[in-house]
């Protein structure tokens, strides 16, 4: 499932990825939010694909995430030229694959694919 979303402003294409462990941004992503928020690359960092395959990026902290009314503060994702952004053609726009490091800050995740969306039960914390 691919919604609209921005990351610290910008417009974004996010792909919900329930089967990936972490979240991964594309580098046109990256190269916005550097000119947007001037945010420098972070530390070296790996991603196993599924057919284990290891590809490099950079594991670096991103401005406010806003997927609809859902905001997610403090994220950090890999920035790198993944596979799966060229096999997707989303290369030239910025695009990120929010796995579960993210999506299971929540309680529940429900996906309709036959009403086309995506339905968020927020966790409540106690205080």
């Amino acid at each position: 499932m691919v919604v609209d979303a921005r990351i610290g402003g910008i417009a974004t294409k996010a792909i919900i990825d329930t089967g990936g462990p972490g979240t991964i941004g594309n580098r046109a992503l990256g190269a916005a939010l550097a000119r947007a928020h001037r945010t420098e690359a972070g530390a070296a960092d790996e991603v196993t694909g599924t057919t284990l395959d290891v590809q490099t990026g950079e594991y670096t902290r991103v401005p406010t995430i806003a997927l609809g009314g859902l905001s997610i503060s403090g994220a950090r994702i890999t920035i790198g030229d993944m596979d799966i952004f060229r096999y997707w053609h989303m290369q030239d726009v910025p695009a990120v694959l929010i796995g579960m490091d993210l999506l299971g800050l929540n309680d529940a995740i429900i996906i309709d694919y036959r009403r086309e969306e995506l339905q968020v039960l927020l966790r409540h914390v106690s205080r």
